[in-house]
């Protein structure tokens, strides 16, 4: 009998062939309900009225096991009420922008509290004062070479073929040393013959010559370090030189969790260089390795990456992956630096000197290296080590961005600065 169009055709064997030895059927069978169920359209058995069975009919014309098969023409099948249980039917997983991650929570951060640490402690750490200094340095005229003290006044004139004589024998000083009052000049020890108690000047010297005169170095008000600034190796040392012990920062306390050490070390060392803190308890931030939600960050690499709020505290997941550790960090933790410590992180602008690609929908991580045509771009989104080891800055490229041509100028993060391109705070809220 010919089939409806459109029906669909279900073998179902009889029991005593189901029940023969070695036979095929119960296992073409078992295969066929599966793949049914899973399709939700297989069909009530005879004699419900809740499927769709519109005829049988039984072929004897062949003795095969095929041919004795009832078959049952089939159409307007009620699909299953079951939960389909074929992945590729079901949705995936939800994917959270970067800026829709990070907005709820950086909207509830402020910027830390400052606190005084003493000035050998702040190298690295953002200044929350500005500093002057309180005295001209030096306070007393200093040597800078070894020789005699003198007064330049006193030299004046002086040659090997007319030298001048003084009334004292002048006082010897080494470098560092205060020169007597009334000396302005170091003469070189060449330049001053003695007799006893007669000393002859054979060279004329200039007011400071090989010294350092009093407010040289530093005048009064001088400003050391700015409120905002991080505070560099060389800023702690004028700090001392000017006798100032204490300073106030901005310095965001975190706690990271243990994980793998070299990611950890990696991190700390980034952390450290972004002016934070790292602490065991009571942290303005915590970190730690545990995949996020199931919603997915729509970051490239580092899609488990994820951002929340625990009470007042921003903690964030990060992935267990260096590419998508160094992708997380610049995007998801250093905004939150930002925030807690007050100050953003400064830029490089750059011109491409060769086109960059991106995806879609996606924030993607790229890695330039500076040559002295432009930026070259060595990765985006797949990062490699050898494309880190290569690689100077780096930035975000956003999601509704294809990519940029050759020429394009963008702004970039030193990549050994702790810092990365990307929106700023004030640009999501």
């Amino acid at each position: 009998m010919p089939r409806k169009p459109g029906s669909r055709l279900i073998i179902r064997p009889r029991a005593a062939e189901m029940a023969a030895p070695n036979s095929i059927l119960p296992r073409f069978w078992l295969i066929q309900r599966k793949v049914m169920e899973a399709m939700g359209e297989l069909a009530s058995p005879i004699g419900t009225s809740s499927g769709g069975l519109r005829r049988s009919h039984e072929f004897n014309g062949s003795s095969s096991q095929a041919s004795r098969l009832r078959l049952f023409m089939v159409s307007d099948v009620q699909p299953s009420a079951r939960p389909c249980p074929v992945s590729h039917r079901c949705p995936k997983q939800a994917m959270i922008s970067l800026a829709d991650a990070l907005r709820p929570v950086l909207g509830a951060l402020a910027a830390v509290s400052p606190v005084i640490l003493p000035v050998s402690e702040a190298n690295g750490l953002i200044s929350a004062e500005t500093v002057v200094a309180p005295s001209a340095l030096p306070v007393r005229a200093m040597a800078l070479r070894a020789g005699y003290a003198v007064s330049s006044l006193a030299c004046i004139g002086a040659s090997p073929h007319s030298p001048v004589w003084l009334s004292s024998v002048p006082a010897a000083v080494n470098p560092g040393e205060a020169l007597p009052p009334g000396s302005d000049a170091v003469l070189p020890k060449d330049g001053l013959s003695l007799s006893g108690t007669i000393a002859e000047v054979t060279r004329a010297v200039a007011p400071g010559e090989n010294a350092r005169l009093v407010g040289q170095d530093l005048r009064t008000g001088d400003v050391l370090v700015r409120a905002g600034e991080r505070v560099l190796a060389r800023q702690v040392l004028l700090l001392q030189e000017a006798g100032i012990t204490r300073l106030t920062v901005c310095a965001p306390c975190v706690v990271i969790e243990p994980g793998p050490l070299a990611l950890c070390q990696w991190l700390s060392t980034m952390l450290a260089g972004a002016g934070c803190r790292i602490v065991d308890q009571n942290p303005d931030l915590a970190v730690h390795w545990n995949a996020g939600p199931e919603s997915r960050l729509a970051l490239v690499p580092g899609e488990v990456a994820f951002v929340a709020l625990e009470g007042v505290i921003p903690v964030v997941a990060l992935p267990s992956r260096f590419d998508g550790l160094i992708a997380a960090y610049f995007s998801l933790v250093l905004p939150l630096v930002e925030r807690l410590r007050g100050v953003p992180e400064p830029v490089r602008p750059g011109t491409l000197c060769r086109k960059l690609t991106s995806t879609i929908g996606m924030d993607e991580l790229a890695l330039f290296r500076t040559l002295p045509e432009g930026l070259d771009p060595l990765a985006t989104g797949a990062i490699t080590l050898q494309a880190l080891a290569q690689a100077d800055c780096l930035a975000l490229v956003p999601p509704d961005c294809e990519g940029y041509p050759a020429g394009t100028e963008i702004v970039t993060w030193p990549l050994d600065h702790g810092s990365f391109g990307r929106q700023k705070p004030e640009d999501i809220l």
